[in-house]
């Protein structure tokens, strides 16, 4: 499933005081990236911007970019243009899922390597660990062996979305079935069943929000073990909720 996609992109350039004289500017295809629908942003350890597109990766240092496509007969090249998902271990790596494929990115480098090339539907990098999974199944990265390793099955489920927590539970959204935490222990319990997960996301205060596609925003209280639903009329603009974050103080 595909992240969200904007029709440009807005990148911010500075901020005098808190709250004021906030400045924007719209950055789009003349200005050099790749191509105006944006999939995924990620900020890698050294400040520089990755951005993927429908037509490449996008390399972006404050000023100048550098796209990344696919080199024919080039093993070392990015497998696929159509890039979901980029996140990275901020150790050097970055790791692309590109169409149903996953690539890994060498940045001292300059290396590109192909882990999987089909039915990889999503990953996130959380507690030092990248989670890939296929439609069904869950798999974390050897880095050593540069190879999945089969973690857990999920029978007759979509996933859509998956997250570690702090207390590594694996809190996976689904395509239908709503949403699973997995313990350590491979127990799991299921909310929200029959429901659309598009996002999931822990705040500062271990408490789980869940985004939906078309019911709306929930948050699993963790001290109350309570899935409670925070009701989206006259509040967003839409019940599908696509993505969620947290501020400096706390806000989601």
């Amino acid at each position: 499933m595909d992240k969200k996609s904007f029709p440009f992109l807005l990148f911010f350039i500075s901020i005098f005081s808190f709250g004021q004289n906030i400045h924007f500017q719209a950055i789009g295809v003349e200005n050099g990236i790749s191509q105006p629908t944006v999939t995924s942003i990620y900020q890698d350890e050294f400040g520089i911007i990755w951005i993927g597109t429908k037509d490449g990766l996008n390399r972006y240092n404050g000023t100048d970019f550098q796209v990344f496509r696919p080199i024919e007969n080039d093993k070392n090249s990015l497998y696929n243009n159509n890039i979901g998902t980029i996140c990275g271990d901020k150790n050097g790596h970055i790791y692309i899922r590109c169409k149903y494929a996953m690539v890994k990115y060498d940045i001292k480098r300059n290396v590109f390597h192909t882990i999987r090339n089909n039915n990889i539907q999503a990953i996130d990098y959380s507690n030092n660990r990248l989670w890939v999974y296929t439609r069904d199944s869950l798999f974390t990265y050897n880095r050593e062996k540069e190879e999945l390793e089969y973690y857990y099955n999920l029978e007759n489920v979509r996933i859509s979305c998956i997250t570690e927590d702090q207390e590594e539970n694996l809190c996976i959204g689904t395509m239908n079935n709503g949403l699973y935490i997995i313990d350590s222990n491979k127990k799991w319990l299921n909310y929200l069943p029959e429901k659309d997960i598009s996002c999931i996301y822990e705040d500062s205060k271990k408490n789980i929000w869940v985004g939906t596609k078309d019911d709306g925003l929930f948050r699993l209280d963790r001290n109350g073990k309570e899935m409670i639903n925070l009701p989206y009329k006259n509040k967003f603009s839409s019940n599908y909720v696509r993505c969620i974050t947290e501020d400096n103080l706390g806000n989601c």
